[in-house]
Order: structure tokens, then C-alpha cells, then sequence
């Protein structure tokens, strides 16, 4: 049984490509009579000459069932380029009637083996279609149809660059095993090999060979920036004299350095913080953590305070001079377990994001931020106009305060806070002083909150996401989250999480579901001129230990509610081990 793949062709004037020469010649290729005159009409007609470019993806046994080829077009000129042989283009695929339909191998006999002209490469910029050519084969080779060499060259582009984000580490070795032709491209691809980390049997050879592929000989200004990666999560434990040797083995290339990450134990910390001592011009993102239970205590200059393009900062138990030129022109910033004493006091803290007034991600976790000024010295109101995610967890009770009422972010659409578990958040208003109309995920961590604070926070249209981790929730709140002609808050409501969280029972979580699923649903059941709220996706109820009936949790798995009673508290169960929420 054939199969009919749908097909979507690019169309080019064929008078743009040969000058109106090709209609002639194309007709007299036809070896029939009635192909010569098919061929003529249908150039008359339109004066176009569709290219299809095909590759099915997956078909059923038997060739029944669902299809799914991939549609790709490409234009004449790329696929003439360097003078095909004419008797590619004269056979019976190059004038194949596409609204028939037919099997792939039909589509490609035209098209030759993709392969790297001697003098040629491929840069980082890999949207030009010159550095290819087509070089076709006989006709008996058209039958050995090997669907790689027949991807356009910006999909595989589009594979190496997602693939290159998704597995920085891998990627490029699995990639150069698929085919000669993918392996030529790959050791081309400057950018595919700009990962260097420690690891492996032979982490010398391999981060060698990866630095003389993403470099230029011929231009090292041309050179592929590169992203070092030092942590232990990556299977390097140094001791003090490696870690001075690989510092010294990256160091002649920290004029390319884009990306810096480090984690590992104290000692070797500090000798590599050490070791970085001169300028990185092109540091995007620095991350520095400290994997023992104890944190760094020296403050470091870091990169002789060079680094004109950094945007990112990510300090784990890792104190810096926090008035240095390296906090300023931030877009994240991310401080972290900072012991008290080693983190910056406030009015560093407000320096600082006065000083990266473009910053769109603020983290605070522990952040040892300290109070030592009379209040009335801090400027009342701290603009932060493109802030979007904002997390304060673990700070001090006063700063936290002054925080909640003093810092202004109105593009802020993700919010974690927390108070001390022994502390009632309900004497901290969080965002009433100010106002968050594009709140969109609320998380709040060992919080005891009541109704009144609730509605005060949740009255925001755009909030769709709302998660409590340990929290005590009591009826009475969640009962403000039951959608109805009095209780209207969070209409686009789509995502409820309790994890370990206590004090309600499984009642008010079945009235939230039916309020947003079954009667928001039915206009029958709204009263008139009420609108109704967004359909609630995802409901979690994790480690609550609450009393569920067999049908109670039956109606809940029908409705799409998870409900685990059980949770084991250590591995990747208990989620709030890593205290970044963001």
C-alpha cells in the first residue's frame, strides 16, 4: 500500500535562477512526448518549479497508520549549485507529480552527497548555504537513500545548536559517530566544542582537543568563546596541587572564558580564586560555590575587577568585596548560605541594585544580609523596574521587612518568600506596600499565613501559579480559593501545590477542584453576568498524611489532582533541598 506524504515545496521563479533558459532545456529533457508536453503546460502555466524536500520521521508496520514525515523546502539555486549532472535533473524524480504522492526515495535523485568543499569550514555562523556543494553521484548510487545526507543545512544547524544547549558535555562526540558527513561538519563547528570540563579517563586530552577545536589558527580573534565547568556534581574532587594545575592548563584561555563555573571543596576553592587574577573581557556568567559544610571566609578580587561584560553572579558560600566594580550592570544575581558577617550589609546590598538597574532576577537565600545603620538611613523606596523573579528566603527578620515594603518591582511575575518557621508571616505583608499587577507564581516556604493575607496577595489577575512548601494552611485559606459569585480571586488560577503542608483537609481541595473544573465550566451553573475562571490543570498534594477514602482518591486521580500521602523525606522527594525555587 503506498503511502501519500503530505508535502510543502518552496516555489522560485525559474527566470530569477537561469534567465528564462531553464523552461527550454527542461523540455527537452522529457523523454516522451507526453512528458514534454506536461512539462511545457505546467511551466507555461505557472512559470515556477517546485522543489520538494521530504523526510519521514515514522511510519506504522506495514506502511498504514499515522505518517509523519518532516517538511522541509529548499530553493533552486542551493540545490543546482556547481552544474548537476544532467542526468540527475533529466530523471523521472526531478519532474515527479507531487500531488500523487510517492515514497521518499522518488524525492531524491536529484540531490547529491553533501559534502565539505577542501577549502571550506564551518564558523559559528552557520547561516550561509556557500560553504556546502552538492556533488551528485551516479544513478545507481540515488538508490541508497541515507535520510542524514538529505537534511537541509539550517535544520542541521537548528540539531547542533539545541543539541550543543541541551548536553554540552556529549553532544558533539555522539554527533561526529552519526555519519562522515555529520562527523566533517561537527570538527568544523567551532561552537560544538566550546565545553571544557574535568572529567573522564583522560580529561587533559579531551579538554586539549576540544580548545583546539573551538579555536581559529588563522584568526584567534575569531575563536569560539568557551564555558568552563569545574564541579564536583561532574565528578572533580582536586586537591590543591590539581586544582592549581588545571587552573594553570585553562588560565592562557581566560581571554575567551564566556561562562565560569566552579564548585568544589574549600582549599582547592581558594587556590583557584587565587588564580584568577587577570582580566576576562568576554565573563558573561560567573558561578562560585563552596561544596563543604563550612564556606569560604577571605574576600577575593576576582578577574583584577575586569569584566566589562559579566551579567550574571551566582555565590554560594562565598563572600566577595561587595562595593567592587563586578557587582554592577548585573541582570542576575544570586547570593547564597553567606555566613553572618561575610554577606553584605544592607545598604551594600541597596548599592549594589541601584547599581544593576536592569537586573530581572534577584535570589536571596541565606544571604547573611546584615542591619547595621539606624533605619531612617536607608532611602525609603528602591526602584527596581525590570525586575521579573524575585526569591527572599532565610533572611533576617529586618531586612526582610524592609524588603517587602520598600522595593518596588512591577514587572515581577515570580515571588518566593518565607519568614523563620517560627515567625507568622501574617505580621509581614509581603506585596501590599507595593503593587505586583503582573504577579504571576506566588511560593511561599515554612509560612504560617492566614485568610486576611491570602486575599490580599492572591487579588492579582494574572496569577496563575500558587505552591506552599511546609506551610500551615488552614481551611479557611484555601476556602478563599474557591471559585464563586463572592470569592473571585486568582481567576487565572491554573496550578495549586501543597507539599507537607498541614492543617486543611481533602473537603476544601475537592470544593477548589469543582469550583474551577466542573461548575467553572458550565454556564448553567454560574450565576448570570459571572465570568467564569481558567480551567485548574494541575492540583499537588504531596506529604500531607491527611484521611482519603479509596473512592476520595479515585475522584481525585479522575480530575487530575495528585494526591501522595507518603513521601520519603531524602533523594529528589523532598524539594525543597535545593533552596532555590527559581
Amino acid at each position: 500500500m503506498s503511502t501519500n506524504y503530505p508535502i510543502v515545496a518552496q516555489s522560485i521563479s525559474m527566470s530569477e535562477v537561469t534567465g528564462g533558459k531553464e523552461s527550454h532545456q527542461l523540455q527537452n529533457m522529457a523523454s516522451t512526448p507526453d512528458e514534454r508536453h506536461r512539462t511545457s503546460s505546467s511551466l507555461s502555466a505557472t512559470n515556477i518549479y517546485s522543489v520538494p524536500a521530504i523526510v519521514p520521521v515514522g511510519t506504522s508496520e506495514g506502511g498504514k497508520g499515522k505518517t509523519v514525515p518532516r517538511v522541509l523546502a529548499e530553493r533552486v539555486e542551493d540545490i543546482l549549485q556547481d552544474t548537476p549532472n544532467p542526468l540527475v535533473r533529466s530523471s523521472p524524480g526531478w519532474r515527479l507529480n507531487l500531488a500523487e504522492g510517492s515514497a521518499p526515495e522518488a524525492l531524491y535523485p536529484h540531490k547529491g552527497v553533501m559534502r565539505l568543499a577542501p577549502d571550506e569550514s564551518l564558523d559559528s555562523d552557520l547561516s550561509s548555504a556557500a560553504w556546502l556543494r552538492w556533488q551528485p553521484q551516479s544513478p545507481s548510487a540515488h538508490l541508497d537513500i541515507n535520510p542524514f545526507k538529505k537534511l537541509p543545512l539550517e535544520l542541521l544547524v537548528l540539531i547542533f545548536q539545541l543539541g550543543s544547549i541541551d548536553n554540552p558535555a556529549t553532544f558533539p562526540t555522539l554527533v561526529a559517530q552519526v555519519s562522515k558527513c555529520w562527523r566533517e561538519m561537527a570538527m568544523s563547528s567551532r561552537f560544538l566544542w566550546t565545553y571544557i570540563n574535568w572529567s573522564g579517563a583522560n580529561p587533559e586530552v579531551k579538554a586539549t582537543c576540544w580548545l583546539e577545536r573551538s579555536a581559529s589558527i588563522e584568526s584567534p580573534r575569531d575563536s569560539s568563546p568557551i564555558h568552563i565547568s569545574l564541579a564536583v556534581e561532574e565528578g572533580f574532587e582536586p586537591d590543591v596541587a590539581q586544582m592549581r594545575y588545571v587552573m594553570n592548563f585553562l588560565k592562557p584561555e581566560i581571554w575567551r572564558w564566556e561562562s565560569f563555573r566552579i564548585h568544589v571543596d574549600r582549599e582547592p576553592l581558594e587556590v583557584a580564586l587565587e588564580l584568577c587574577d587577570t582580566a576576562a573581557p568576554l565573563l558573561r556568567h560567573l558561578s562560585i560555590g563552596c561544596s563543604d559544610s563550612e564556606g569560604v571566609e577571605d574576600q577575593f578580587v576576582l578577574f583584577d575587577d575586569r569584566t566589562p561584560c559579566l551579567q550574571s553572579l551566582h555565590l554560594l558560600k562565598v563572600p566577595m568585596v561587595w562595593t567592587g566594580p563586578l557587582l554592577t550592570k548585573l541582570t542576575e544575581l544570586h547570593l547564597a548560605d553567606l555566613e553572618d558577617g561575610f554577606g553584605p550589609s544592607i545598604e551594600e546590598l541597596i548599592s549594589i541594585l541601584e547599581a544593576s538597574p536592569r537586573l530581572k532576577k534577584l535570589v536571596l537565600d541565606n544571604a547573611g544580609v546584615s542591619i547595621r545603620s539606624p533605619p531612617d538611613f536607608y532611602p525609603k523606596v528602591v526602584q527596581m523596574p525590570h525586575l521579573e523573579q524575585i526569591q527572599m528566603t532565610r533572611l533576617d527578620r529586618d531586612v526582610y521587612t524592609w524588603f517587602t515594603r520598600y522595593m518596588q518591582a512591577i514587572r515581577a511575575h515570580t515571588y518566593v518568600s518565607s519568614e523563620f518557621e517560627e515567625t507568622a508571616i501574617a505580621e509581614v505583608d509581603i506585596l501590599a506596600h507595593h503593587p505586583t499587577p503582573n504577579l504571576q507564581r506566588l511560593v511561599a516556604i515554612h509560612a504560617r499565613v492566614d485568610t486576611p493575607l491570602l486575599r490580599n496577595l492572591l487579588q492579582y489577575i494574572m496569577t496563575s501559579t500558587v505552591e506552599f512548601y511546609y506551610c500551615s494552611v488552614e481551611d479557611g485559606l484555601l476556602e478563599a480559593l474557591v471559585w464563586g459569585p463572592r470569592n473571585k480571586i486568582c481567576p487565572n488560577l491554573t496550578k495549586l501545590k501543597l507539599f507537607r503542608c498541614s492543617g486543611f483537609s481533602a473537603e476544601v481541595v475537592k470544593r477548589i477542584v469543582i469550583s474551577r473544573q466542573v461548575n467553572g465550566t458550565d454556564s448553567a451553573v454560574l450565576p448570570p453576568g459571572t465570568r467564569p475562571p481558567a480551567y485548574l490543570r494541575t492540583v499537588e498534594v504531596i506529604g500531607s498524611s491527611l484521611p482519603v477514602s479509596a473512592a476520595g482518591l479515585q475522584w481525585f486521580r479522575d480530575h487530575n489532582v495528585t494526591w501522595v500521602d507518603q513521601i520519603s523525606v531524602d533523594g529528589n522527594h523532598d524539594q525543597c533541598n535545593n533552596r532555590t525555587m527559581l
